[in-house]
């Protein structure tokens, strides 16, 4: 194996592929936006390290009955202050670690 080859694979091992049984939901709470549209909030850890704080998705019902997820995007003045709340119990307790 030439020298740059193996240059190559010692950065690669440098970054580990995302393992998803890794990852583990903390707590999650859901924003019931309207009847269709809902927002979920979670803190979630990865490989047991620091938990960080995840917005979205946002999950919007379908007419035929198939649930969509999408980016969280902007949040409303109502979102936002729900999250603020949210964050009042949630950062002592899981995020101050």
């Amino acid at each position: 194996m030439s020298s740059k080859a193996q240059k190559l694979n010692k950065e690669e091992s440098q970054y580990m592929s995302y393992d998803s049984s890794k990852d583990k939901t903390v707590v999650s709470d859901v924003y019931p936006v309207s009847e269709i549209e809902r927002l979920e909030v979670s803190v979630v850890t990865y490989d047991d390290k620091s938990p960080k704080l995840q917005i979205g998705p946002r999950s919007v019902e379908q007419k035929d009955g198939e649930t969509k997820h999408r980016k969280a995007g902007r949040l409303s003045r109502d979102e936002t202050q729900w999250l603020f709340q949210l964050l009042e119990d949630w950062i002592p307790e899981y995020l101050d670690k």
